[in-house]
């Protein structure tokens, strides 16, 4: 498996989920209108609330009892809260030439959809920034940074990030800036494979840094050596 196309992937899906629950909340906000066009508010109570499905994944059928020109109706409601209890009085519009055709007046479904829809966007909106973000860094520190050579210390395994359950490792270098005598620690970007048995067989010592000159924070560890020994992982 690709995990830099994945982590891409990832980006990619959410946001498309997200649209999508933006895009079913102004089709469900639309279709109340157009219905209300033609309907009545009236007052209903709650008769029955039916729970069936499994545990943990459960679906509520809403029943409501109202009156029209003397003439009772009890009609399944086309959305159902938490906050519902058998007795509750609820608005509700029903449709002037077929009064068994509801709609309920709350807005919740619509406010549902988009909060959904916009934490997916901005999860998936967010990892695409972030990925352009490191790219275009990276390209503009190739291109301007200062270039040092700076001694390979370690191999580390990165826990605090995963990818369907695989951590990625990075390497740690540091370089002595002979001007003032200070040390620096280098951290590369995320590798999926491990690089260890590469940099042994290759006998690789040092790694090329390029670091911006202004701020020594900002840096790329250049890891061209590896990736043309790059094994896939799969």
């Amino acid at each position: 498996m690709n995990y830099k196309k994945t982590e891409w992937s990832i980006g990619i899906i959410f946001s498309v989920i997200g649209l999508t629950f933006i895009a079913a909340a102004v089709a469900v906000y639309i279709s109340n209108s157009n219905f209300k066009k033609n309907a009545q508010e009236t007052t209903a109570t709650i008769t029955d609330i039916y729970v069936y499905g499994s545990r943990g994944d459960t679906d509520h059928d809403v029943f409501v009892k109202y009156n029209v020109g003397g003439r009772e109706y009890n009609q399944l409601l086309n959305y159902y809260t938490s906050s519902m209890y058998v007795g509750q009085e609820i608005k509700i519009y029903y449709d002037l030439n077929e009064p068994s055709r509801i709609r309920g007046a709350s807005i919740m479904v619509e406010i549902i959809l988009i909060i959904l829809g916009a934490v997916f966007f901005l999860i998936g909106f967010f990892v695409i920034v972030i990925k352009i973000r490191n790219i275009s860094k990276k390209i503009r520190l190739i291109e301007s940074g200062y270039k040092v050579d700076a001694e390979f210390q370690e191999v580390i395994l990165n826990t605090s990030y995963s990818v369907n359950r695989k951590n990625p490792y990075f390497i740690t270098c540091k370089w002595k800036d002979p001007s003032s005598g200070e040390t620096y620690i280098f951290r590369s970007e995320n590798i999926w494979y491990d690089p260890q048995d590469i940099i042994e067989d290759l006998n690789i010592t040092s790694f090329p840094v390029y670091i911006d000159q202004n701020n020594f924070k900002k840096y790329h560890v250049l890891l061209e050596c590896l990736e043309n020994k790059m094994v896939p992982s799969y």
